[in-house]
């Protein structure tokens, strides 16, 4: 007399509906909290640009804000972007970012 078949589990349905094992989705989720912590990382180490959004909240909760925020947002002209300052804030060098341990200037 054979056995009934065993209902797959929750985990087991999710690995075959992605196509994936449970230890490549763990390994995905843990690289992606990784980069996020990479980027808090390096806000905190140089400081985040005010945005309208936590102007706003600050507004709501009674704290003093700046009457004008500074977006960061520039005009550039056609001929201006060969120069090596457009040149550095169209086309950083994110790896100086991304090593492990560099601090950006």
């Amino acid at each position: 007399m054979s056995s009934p078949p065993v209902p797959l589990s929750q985990l087991d349905q999710l690995e075959t509906r992605v196509g994936s094992s449970w230890q490549s989705i763990r390994k995905a989720r843990s690289e992606t909290q990784n980069r996020r912590d990479d980027l808090a990382n390096l806000f905190a180490q140089h400081g985040s640009p005010d945005t309208p959004t936590r102007a706003l909240i600050r507004h709501i909760k009674g704290e003093t804000v700046e009457a004008t925020i500074d977006s960061g947002a520039r005009l550039v002209k056609r001929e201006e972007i060969d120069t090596p300052t457009l040149k550095e804030l169209l086309f950083p060098d994110i790896q100086k970012f991304l090593q492990p341990g560099a601090k950006a200037h």
